[in-house]
Order: structure tokens, then sequence, then C-alpha cells
């Protein structure tokens, strides 16, 4: 089955970048990112965590995003990131 294709929405982009430059662990959150891109060009729906109708959430320490899916158009959009609590420590 053809994968989907994955996009970041500008805000997600900007917040990830200052996460990223803030980060002291910018290797695991490029390994996060790396992860939650795959997952979600692959299966998105069955990786996803449903938080309302359109709107589902993925966890890869040390981030969460929350993403839509257009199905018919085989494409993920990822709305927001944020830092899960504790996972630099």
């Amino acid at each position: 089955m053809k994968p989907f294709t994955v996009t970041w929405h500008p805000d997600a982009e900007h917040e990830l970048t200052s996460m990223w430059v803030a980060s002291d662990e910018r290797k695991r959150v490029t390994l996060a990112v790396a992860t939650i891109d795959k997952q979600l060009a692959s299966d998105p729906e069955g990786r996803g965590h449903a938080v309302r109708e359109g709107l589902l959430r993925l966890d890869v320490p040390p981030l969460r995003v929350l993403f839509a899916v257009k199905a018919e158009d085989r494409v993920v959009v990822v709305l927001m990131v944020a830092v899960i609590a504790n996972t630099f420590e």
C-alpha cells in the first residue's frame, strides 16, 4: 500500500524548531521526529489515539504530536507538537 505523505503545519514546525534549539537532547528530539514521520507515513490511524473526531495523538518520547489524517488524499498533517512532561529528566 502507498505510504501517506506526512506534512507539518508551519506553527508545529516552528514550535519543533524552538524545542530543538532549546533542548540539551537534540539527538533524542531528532530521532523522535524521524520515528513520528515513519509511523505516520505507514499507518497513521493505527498508531494514533483519538483525541476527538478528526484529531489523533501520538507519543514518541520526548514528543507528543496531534495530527489529522486526510485518508482520501493519503496525507497526514501534524498540527501541534509538545514535549511530554518529565521526559528530559
